[in-house]
């Protein structure tokens, strides 16, 4: 049997809509329906600061039928935060992330399983034309510029590093769980750190499900992500510079 035989699916949740147990629910029987015989999963959900109280209770069922790990916390502390809080918490060699509602499906996770059990290290979601035309005015343009000025800001060998599903083995755990940003361009973050360090990456097309609903994104998130950006630049200098240092240092010794 092969050793990375167990995948942690971490979950952030935030006020979620109506029906949701039931759509949950059987988001996860598909994923077992569907996962070869010998995979095992435990979804790390992690409740970041809704304000439905009755989440908590409806998950003390739902623990009862599935090998679910819940965490929850009063403050809305970011979809970053979140991530980072359900990666440490997770007891498996392989990690997946997701967003609550399966809006990629789940055939999109286990075909980023079957990636990371063949030897890749990072599997990164790209996301195909329909999710763009799907998605509202607005954030379909924020979407594209950003994609354009991440490009040539930080000579990504990708261009859609922002989409909400990718999975990583042990090293891939270890860079995630060193990211800093709170917020949505975590995912950037987490990629640009990951390929400077040059873990086997790969780039894995991805669909997203009919009856997704997308949300827009309002001023006060754009500007909190314009100071995610500065960071990340930031960031991107330094990583560089220590690059550098490195082959100068390897230089000086041959």
């Amino acid at each position: 049997m092969h050793p990375h035989q167990n995948v942690s699916i971490v979950l952030p949740l935030y006020n979620p809509g109506n029906n949701w147990v039931p759509s949950f629910t059987e988001n996860i029987k598909d994923l077992e329906r569907r996962a070869p015989k010998g995979l095992r999963f435990e979804y790390i959900v992690v409740n970041d600061g809704s304000s439905n109280s009755d989440i908590c209770e409806a998950f003390d069922i739902l623990k009862n039928r599935f090998n679910i790990v819940y965490i929850s916390y009063e403050k809305n502390c970011g979809k970053g935060f979140a991530l980072r809080t359900g990666v440490a918490a997770g007891t498996s060699p392989l990690t997946v992330l997701t967003d609550f509602d399966f809006p990629y499906g789940t055939q999109n996770i286990l075909d980023m399983v079957a990636h990371l059990m063949n030897g890749y290290e990072l599997v990164i979601g790209k996301r195909n034309k329909e999710y763009f035309i799907n998605l509202p005015l607005k954030r379909r343009f924020i979407s594209r510029m950003y994609m354009i000025l991440s490009k040539f800001s930080f000579s990504l060998p990708m261009y859609d590093i922002q989409s909400g599903i990718k999975g990583f083995g042990l090293d891939g755990k270890k860079i995630f769980l060193e990211t800093k940003i709170n917020r949505f361009l975590i995912d950037t973050e987490f990629v640009l750190c990951a390929t400077r360090k040059k873990i086997p990456l790969k780039v894995l097309g991805v669909s997203i499900k009919k009856d997704v609903q997308f949300s827009n994104f309002g001023i006060r998130i754009i500007f909190t992500e314009m100071k995610s950006f500065i960071s990340l630049f930031k960031l991107n200098h330094a990583l560089k510079k220590a690059t550098n240092k490195k082959i100068n240092e390897q230089a000086g010794m041959v």
